[in-house]
C-alpha cells in the first residue's frame, strides 16, 4: 500500500513538473521574439530581466505563472540598480511585483 502512494505522489511531482517545463516552453514561445527578437537563444533569465525593465502586466502575469514569484523577485533583485531598472521600480516593483506578492500571500 505504501509503495502505491509513493508512487502515485512520484507520479503526480513528475506531472507538476511538466506542466512547469510546458508553461516556461510556452512563455517563451509566446514572449521570446517580442523581448530579445535579436537574440532568439537568450536565456529565460534574461527574458524575464527585460520583462521586468519594460514591464507590461500580461507579460509578467504570464511569468508569475510559468515560473512563480520567487525567480521573479530573484531577477529583479539581479538588475534592480540598473539605471533602466530604477527609471521602472515606482511601477514593476512598487505596483506590479507588490500587487503579485499580496496575490500569493492570499492564495496561500
Amino acid at each position: 500500500m505504501e509503495n502505491s502512494v509513493t508512487m502515485q505522489l512520484d507520479l503526480d511531482e513528475l506531472k507538476l513538473a511538466a506542466k512547469s517545463v510546458k508553461q516556461k516552453e510556452a512563455w517563451r514561445a509566446k514572449y521570446g521574439v517580442l523581448l530579445a527578437w535579436s537574440n532568439l537563444e537568450a536565456s529565460d533569465q534574461i527574458l524575464i530581466r527585460k520583462a521586468l525593465i519594460d514591464p507590461h502586466l500580461c507579460i509578467l502575469l504570464d511569468a508569475l505563472g510559468a515560473f512563480g514569484l520567487d525567480a521573479l523577485e530573484q531577477e529583479w533583485k539581479n538588475i534592480k540598480d540598473t539605471p533602466e531598472a530604477q527609471s521602472v521600480a515606482w511601477y514593476t516593483n512598487d505596483f506590479i511585483l507588490d500587487a503579485f506578492r499580496k496575490g500569493v500571500a492570499r492564495a496561500s
